[in-house]
């Protein structure tokens, strides 16, 4: 017969193998999700850009506001180049917002860095929707306190003159 302490001991090592199994498997599951995250956030951030590689108008109204200026925009062009700012900063909000549930362990700080965020256009389309659609929110603080101010990096030089060809312009 077996001694009821070498049966505890038995058991007691089986419950700590199972209970690092268990922890393995949340570790490889937690980095398959941080993983899937990940990926999912680079093909948001690619079908964004190809917005503006595949569609000829919008590349039109994102030259025309750098060349000259959010006036020289159309209605249509406007609400074109809206609803790209708006898909913009819906990439930006996910990556911000795995960033504060932990899924990703280090906020993209290169996007956050990039110019268009401080660019002539992008203000004055948070100024009138910002606190709209985002106002009282941390990610609205997020974008006041980083995308917008970071000291770091210039303003983006929209409304500047360049050597980019713009359709129907002379």
């Amino acid at each position: 017969m077996v001694s009821p302490k070498f049966s505890e001991s038995i058991s007691t090592i089986a419950v700590l193998l199972g209970l690092f199994f268990v922890g393995f498997e949340i570790r490889q599951n937690t980095n398959a999700v941080k993983g899937a995250t990940i990926q999912a956030l680079a093909e948001m951030s690619q079908e964004n850009s190809f917005l503006g590689i595949e569609n000829p108008d919008l590349r039109t109204a994102y030259r025309i506001v750098r060349e000259f200026g959010p006036d020289s925009l159309t209605i249509d062009q406007l609400d074109l180049l809206g609803w790209f700012t708006t898909s913009s900063l819906r990439v930006m909000e996910n990556r911000w917002r795995q960033s504060q549930l932990g899924t990703l362990d280090d906020f993209n700080t290169a996007a956050a860095g990039d110019p268009f965020w401080r660019s002539i256009w992008f203000r004055g389309w948070w100024a009138r929707n910002g606190v709209q659609v985002y106002g009282g929110t941390r990610f609205f603080d997020f974008v006041e306190s980083e995308l917008l101010t970071r000291p770091d990096l210039e303003l983006s030089p929209f409304g500047q003159e360049t050597d980019l060809p713009i359709p129907g312009k002379r």
